[in-house]
């Protein structure tokens, strides 16, 4: 897009009536037009200080903001795969952990008459806690978080909506009830092995 002014002025310094043209053209190659423009206006436009004539070139421009656009999101997309990696690896490392010390709890139980099937009931309604807990209490930062974000956006950014990422919340919820059915079932299975006596005179030892 080129800018152009139409002043009427006596003599320079003096102030008049001024227009502006503005011309805009299309091109495959923007970055050789611009070169090009550019060398025409400097070589042969010519004008005073109160008289200039200014190149925009509208498709670079797009492109960069385009650029730092998804640079910012790659960025973004790093950090959330980095940070749910790690959160991921400690609820993983705990929730194991935690199971594995309860193996004398869990004999004790079976052998005073605990079937499978309840013993399997227990450790669901536990996961279901923990799932509810971390949910609960994680959904509720994120939405305060999110919002006082929205609010800061908005200084700068005006027309926009709060909308809550109904699709992020659901895969955050699947994502943590998977994470806690693995970690108990491979923990379960890990824990599992010996006989009820072994592993009651193991932790007694």
């Amino acid at each position: 897009s080129l800018a152009t002014p139409f002043a009427f002025h006596s003599e320079e310094g003096t102030y008049g009536n001024t227009m502006y043209a503005y011309l805009s053209f299309g091109t495959e190659d923007a970055r050789a037009v611009e070169i090009g423009m550019n060398k025409i206006i400097a070589d042969k436009i010519t004008g005073s200080k109160w008289y200039r004539t200014y190149l925009s070139n509208n498709a670079e421009n797009a492109r960069a903001e385009r650029l730092i656009g998804e640079t910012v999101q790659l960025f973004i997309n790093c950090f959330i795969a980095i940070t749910g990696a790690i959160a991921v690896a400690n609820v993983f490392n705990t929730l194991t952990n935690s199971i594995i010390l309860r193996r004398r709890e869990f004999a004790m139980l079976k052998s005073i008459g605990m079937g499978k099937r309840a013993f399997w009931r227990m450790i669901a309604l536990e996961c279901l806690s923990y799932a509810w807990r971390g949910l609960a209490i994680g959904l509720a930062l994120g939405s305060v978080v999110t919002f006082l974000i929205y609010q800061a956006m908005m200084m700068s950014f005006a027309g926009l909506d709060f909308v809550v990422p109904a699709g992020w919340v659901f895969a955050a919820v699947g994502v943590v009830t998977l994470v806690l059915a693995l970690s108990t079932i491979y923990a379960l299975r890990k824990s599992s092995t010996g006989s009820i006596v072994q592993t009651l005179r193991e932790n007694a030892i």
